[in-house]
């Protein structure tokens, strides 16, 4: 059997073609970043820091106009005259809550709690249901001597659903026209299931209860800066002939990590000079420019932050660029709207 060898270059060639291979897509490897972005409130309460909660109508109206009380003082945004309290205030003035709703009452209660502006709320819907579905089916089971026999079972499936649908609105106590307007809602589901005998029950009260505070979560987020979790990607550079080079890229993915937005920026600021100035880097340098972007964003320099976008994107046409500007837009405008909401920030 003759055995055939190749010239040494023949052997050489195809593995330097594969460590070529791997160097490329190791250049577009990238990481997932978790970060939080504070998300400005989705109705603006300016001015009105003092509000009197003036009650939920519905089954669950007062639990509603007590959580949301509690929610709302403690957010630290407002002071809040809960409806327990506005009852007593009236009551000290030979009023009733019904009469609240005039004009005069409210200009009154407006002088007497120091409030600006009411919350007002009605339930529209509030259901709970739990049908059990019964299922026969045959399994092949044992006899008292082992001997193996088909019997008849019947599988009950409990399902049940809460809902919860709520209007809440603030009314300015001062003119008596609304603020706000807010319609929320939630759903909560919970089964049960047995053979050959009637499912558990479901807890219908802790499924609502779970439903209420969902929707003052809604609420608060509405009135509220919150914060909200987002997963970014951000490009290293794993090439296996440009370990050196990289540094920058990983330095600065790890400082995002640590939240250090700042100091990223200033890595991948780095990478973009040094990719600037290094023949077939083009790939390198558009991500370079991107992940910059996005450092920038984070720390607040929005306006810096679609320049280094802008540039990545005449580099190189990625539509995860074209979609990092538009989150990059939207977090400019975001920013600018806290800035009414919660006092300057950092210039966008």
């Amino acid at each position: 059997m003759r055995v055939s060898r190749a010239a040494p270059g023949a052997r050489v060639l195809p593995r330097l073609g594969l460590l070529l291979a791997l160097t490329l897509l190791g250049a577009c490897a990238s990481s997932k970043v978790s970060v939080s972005v504070t998300r400005p409130a989705q109705l603006d309460l300016l001015g009105h820091r003092h509000l009197v909660m003036w009650g939920v109508t519905g089954d669950t109206g007062a639990l509603i106009a007590d959580r949301v009380s509690q929610a709302v003082f403690d957010s630290s945004r407002f002071d809040i005259v809960d409806h327990a309290n506005l009852a007593r205030v009236l009551s000290q003035q030979g009023l009733q809550l019904g009469d609240a709703f005039s004009p005069e009452a409210q200009a009154l209660i407006g002088k007497l709690t120091g409030a600006t502006a009411a919350v007002v709320g009605r339930v529209n819907l509030e259901s709970f249901h739990d049908p059990v579905t019964a299922t026969p089916f045959e399994r092949t089971e044992e006899d008292a001597q082992g001997n193996a026999i088909i019997r008849r079972h019947t599988r009950y499936v409990r399902d049940g659903l809460a809902r919860l649908d709520l209007s809440l609105q603030v009314t300015d106590l001062g003119t008596g026209t609304v603020i706000a307007r807010q319609s929320l809602g939630a759903e909560r589901t919970q089964r049960t299931e047995s053979v050959d005998a009637p499912p558990a029950r479901i807890d219908a009260e802790g499924l609502m209860l779970e439903c209420v505070d969902s929707v003052c979560a809604d609420f608060m987020q509405a009135i509220v800066p919150h914060e909200e979790q987002v997963r970014i990607t951000l490009y290293r550079g794993d090439g296996l002939f440009q370990v050196q080079r990289q540094a920058e890229l990983e330095r600065g993915i790890e400082q995002g990590r640590a939240g250090r937005w700042n100091a990223a920026a200033a890595s991948f600021a780095q990478a973009v000079e040094r990719y600037d100035s290094a023949p077939g880097s083009v790939e390198l340098l558009a991500r370079s420019h991107y992940n910059h972007g996005l450092a920038l964003a984070l720390d607040r320099r929005c306006s810096a932050a679609l320049a280094a976008l802008d540039r990545a994107l005449a580099l190189q046409a990625d539509s995860s660029f074209r979609t990092a500007r538009t989150w990059v837009e939207r977090l400019q405008a975001d920013f600018e709207r806290l800035q009414r909401q919660v006092g300057p920030t950092p210039s966008t």
